[in-house]
């Protein structure tokens, strides 16, 4: 594992957010695996991916401080990146996590100093708790979910969608699960606080 890159920073940021088991449908469990070549490519088949819900991400619970989430990594190391230099909030206002303990490909966003969202750009880095992944066909998450799926235009990709999951849980209405596809693939996905997975241009 290598700490995350400035390639893996890109899109990661948060405005202004707010706190809020996954309780999912299991409709779609056992549908055949269809992922894009490219995707069958670069998957190992001796990675563990970080698995990704509403409220986590692996270890990582959603509403850690800092100091939580860098005894759950191991990682006393681990710091705060300010993505955006106009943040006048500086490690209190929106960042990112700084861990040798990260995938490749994943990125933790903090807001006051406390995780707010995940982001998962690399197929190897990170999957759903019913098994969606970076490089899964459209139609495979709309298995996965089914029923629990709303599909939008993406507002930065006249040719892409977002795939929200909507949870049946009243539980969970503060939390979201976001796929961004380029109108056929999964290319990232994202998971927190819904004010923050609704963010889709960054801190800027």
């Amino acid at each position: 594992m290598r700490s995350l890159t400035p390639r893996n920073l890109v899109g990661l940021a948060v405005l202004c957010l707010c706190p809020g088991g996954l309780g999912l449908s299991q409709t779609g469990m056992g549908q055949p695996a269809r992922i894009s070549e490219s995707a069958q490519r670069t998957l190992s088949p001796d990675h563990v991916p970080w698995t990704i819900s509403l409220r986590g991400a692996g270890p990582v619970r959603f509403g850690m401080s800092l100091a939580e989430v860098r005894r759950v990594l191991g990682d006393p190391k681990a710091s705060l990146f300010v993505t955006y230099p106009g943040n006048s909030r500086g490690e209190n206002g929106c960042s990112v996590l700084l861990s040798k303990a990260l995938p490749d490909g994943l990125g933790l966003m903090f807001f006051d100093q406390k995780v707010f969202r995940v982001d998962v750009s690399e197929r190897t880095a990170g999957k759903t708790d019913l098994g969606g992944r970076v490089g899964d066909f459209e139609e495979r998450i709309q298995a996965l979910y089914a029923g629990h799926i709303r599909v939008e235009p993406d507002p930065q990709d006249p040719n892409g969608h977002y795939l929200i999951y909507q949870p049946g849980d009243a539980r969970d209405k503060d939390y979201e699960l976001l796929f961004e596809s380029d109108g056929h693939d999964v290319t990232n996905f994202r998971s927190g606080f819904a004010t923050a997975v609704a963010l889709a241009n960054g801190c800027g």
